[in-house]
Order: C-alpha cells, then sequence, then structure tokens
C-alpha cells in the first residue's frame, strides 16, 4: 500500500465486522434521508446525506445508494424551481450531476434551471449533453429547440431540433408548432402555415396552434385568415390573453377600431395581462381619437414596460394632440434616450 493510499484510507479497508459496521451506518442514513425527502424534509435529508459523505468521504459506497440520494437533489431541485428559488435549484441539479454524470435525466433538468436563470449558452450545453447520452428523448430536442429560437436566435438551429423531435414523436402537436415557429423565424412563412396544420390536425384544440397560425397570417398581411385564427384559438382557450391580443391586432390592420379596442380588454383583464395589449389599445384609440382614453393606454403600458421606446413615442404624440408641449418633448426625449 502506497503512502497515498495511507493518508485516504477509508472502513472499508478494516476487518470484516468493523466493515459490516459500517454499511449498517450507510444504510441507516440513506433511509433516513429517504423518508426525509418522501417528506419533504429537505434539511432532515440534506443532514443524514452529511453523515454518509461523513462516513464515506470519497463517495464510492454513497453513489450504490442512488434510489434515495438522486431522489432528493431531483426533489429538492422540483421544489426550488418551483418557488422561483432557482440559484438554490441549480445547485440541487450541479449535485444530481455529480452523482450521477451519465444520467441524461439529470442534464435535462439542469437545462430546464439554466434556462429560467436566463444562462441560456449552459442551459443549451446541458440539453446536448443530455442528447449525447440518450439520442431518443424528445422532450430534449423540444426544450432546445424554443432555447435556440426564442432565446439565442438561432432559428436554423432550432428548426434541426424540432425535425428531430417530431422524428422521434411524430403525432406530437407541439414539436409541429415549434417548427413553424422556427420557420416563420427564417421567413419561410408558407412552410411555417403547413406546420402549424399539422399541428392542428394531430390536435384540433391546440389554442397555440392557432395562435402562431394567425400571427404568420399577419406577417403575410392576411388579416382576415388571422382574425379567424385567433378566434379559434379563443374557443380553444378563453383565457389564453395573447390569443386576444392577436385578435385585436387583427382587428385593428382591418381599419375596425372600435371592435379592436373592445377585443383587447379580456387580455388586459387577464393577470397578467400582456404588455402589448395596452400599446395597441392606445393605437387604435388614437385612431378613434379617443386621445385621453389613448394617453391613458399607453401610460399603463409604460408603468408594465418602461424601456419600449415606441411607446414614449406614441405617447408624445399624444400629448402633442392634447396640446401639452413640455410633456410631449419629454417624452420623445425618454424615447430617444431608450433608442440611444
Amino acid at each position: 500500500m502506497t503512502a497515498n493510499q495511507d493518508d485516504h484510507e477509508s472502513p472499508r479497508d478494516e476487518q470484516p465486522d468493523a466493515r459490516e459496521h459500517w454499511f449498517a451506518a450507510i444504510e441507516y442514513w440513506n433511509a433516513k434521508a429517504v423518508a426525509a425527502t418522501t417528506a419533504g424534509q429537505y434539511e432532515e435529508a440534506d443532514a443524514a446525506l452529511a453523515e454518509m459523505r461523513r462516513l464515506d468521504p470519497t463517495g464510492g459506497e454513497l453513489f450504490r445508494y442512488n434510489q434515495g440520494i438522486t431522489k432528493h437533489w431531483f426533489d429538492k431541485a422540483v421544489a426550488a424551481a418551483t418557488a422561483g428559488q432557482y440559484e438554490e435549484a441549480a445547485a440541487a441539479m450541479a449535485e444530481l450531476k455529480r452523482l450521477d454524470p451519465t444520467g441524461s435525466e439529470l442534464y435535462y433538468n439542469q437545462g430546464i434551471t439554466l434556462s429560467r436563470l436566463k444562462r441560456y449558452d449552459d442551459a443549451l450545453a446541458a440539453y446536448q449533453k443530455a442528447i449525447e447520452l440518450n439520442p431518443t428523448d424528445k422532450r430534449v430536442y423540444l426544450n432546445m429547440g424554443y432555447l435556440l429560437d426564442e432565446h439565442l436566435q438561432r432559428p436554423a438551429e432550432a428548426l434541426a431540433a424540432y425535425e428531430n423531435a417530431i422524428r422521434l414523436a411524430p403525432r406530437d402537436a407541439g414539436a409541429y408548432v415549434g417548427k413553424g415557429v422556427a420557420l416563420a423565424s427564417l421567413q419561410r412563412h408558407q412552410e411555417a402555415l403547413r406546420a402549424y396544420e399539422q399541428a392542428i390536425e394531430l390536435d384540433p384544440t391546440d389554442a397555440v396552434a392557432y395562435y402562431n397560425l394567425g400571427n404568420t397570417y399577419c406577417d403575410l398581411d392576411h388579416y382576415q385568415e388571422a382574425l379567424s385564427a385567433y378566434e379559434k384559438a379563443i374557443q380553444c382557450d378563453v383565457s389564453y390573453a395573447w390569443a386576444y391580443v392577436g385578435k385585436g391586432y387583427a382587428l385593428g390592420a382591418l381599419e375596425r377600431y372600435e371592435e379592436a379596442v373592445e377585443a383587447l380588454v379580456p387580455a388586459i383583464h387577464l393577470d397578467p395581462g400582456p404588455t402589448e395589449a395596452y400599446h395597441y389599445q392606445g393605437d387604435f384609440l388614437m385612431e378613434l381619437q379617443r386621445y385621453q382614453e389613448a394617453l391613458a393606454a399607453y401610460e399603463q403600458a409604460i408603468r408594465l414596460d418602461p424601456t419600449n421606446a415606441m411607446t414614449y413615442r406614441n405617447k408624445a404624440r399624444i400629448l402633442e394632440l392634447l396640446g401639452r408641449i413640455p410633456e410631449a418633448q419629454q417624452a420623445d426625449a425618454q424615447a430617444q434616450e431608450l433608442e440611444a
């Protein structure tokens, strides 16, 4: 035995009786960790795992008790993420990764947590590792597609991810919706329409598919078709705020301003309502020359999102129409500052 080995001698090198007691102690603390985790008592579970690590600092036997240990950290990560405590969730997922570095599920969940922390490049790396370990998990491709298109602005790669998800699950409507969104980002609108139609064929109650179908019709200036798609989205899900925003926008584009203003009301009343609902309502109220109401709508949009320069521009225009020139100049200056 070398000096280095002597320095790291563990109870496994002792006599049989001592080893039996040591294994019994590991099993005892593992049982405690499992029981505490099942009861959601994470502090007690942490204490039990600390005892296991004290007994086996090199981790050799610790990994044999994956059922209790990984369940503890997975449940803790889920609980923290659900509570919006994303740093704690990320730390728990890191511990899971240490305990089971070959588990694709760990990397998949780590990707979700990192994405919520807006660490998008790290999240992508986690999803890529999950796929490397298990290339047949459609969930990873779906999440990776959304991440690439929505947050990293890499729609061509997103499209490839969604196509892989479709290859694995050809009857998953959500995969076709994602494919459509990526195609729309690539300005391939006709292909996007077909992808949404495929999603709707698979699931005629998919409000998100109808909503995105409406968006692509708007991109093509086909506002009547867009209006029909948004109305179907609302029929599928009456609480879908963005569908009301889309309907209002389409009606406004058709110069049906009174109807557009009314269509946006449900979106505004939903909690939380999209900021765009107030912005569009201000636009259409201005077209109707209802300037005081338009100003109130723009001011509410600014309260919800003080970083939108266009809202300040429109507010300035309304204030100018109302003869409130100094305030108009101030709003215009704020818009310029945001655009700088």
